[in-house]
């Protein structure tokens, strides 16, 4: 669970390893032709998705009218 307390730091921490593993994938995808590179775009969409669904199914969110001592 991301309790308040802690959800800018898990959220930071998210955020620093989706955008340190992007330095890799433009050396892992330099060498892919067209076909190879729209199959791994869509991979990550389809892992993104997948992680926004979940969030939205199972995650506990304020906005959604639940109380902030609900949250933690």
């Amino acid at each position: 669970m991301w309790a308040t307390k802690s959800r800018g730091t898990l959220t930071a921490i998210i955020r620093f390893l989706g955008i340190g593993l992007y330095i890799p994938t433009i050396y892992l995808t330099a060498s892919y032709n067209l076909n190879q590179y729209i199959l791994f775009n869509i991979i990550v969409w389809v892992i993104g998705s997948a992680g926004a669904i979940a969030w939205f199914l199972f995650g506990k969110e304020t906005g959604k009218g639940i109380p902030i001592e609900m949250a933690d």
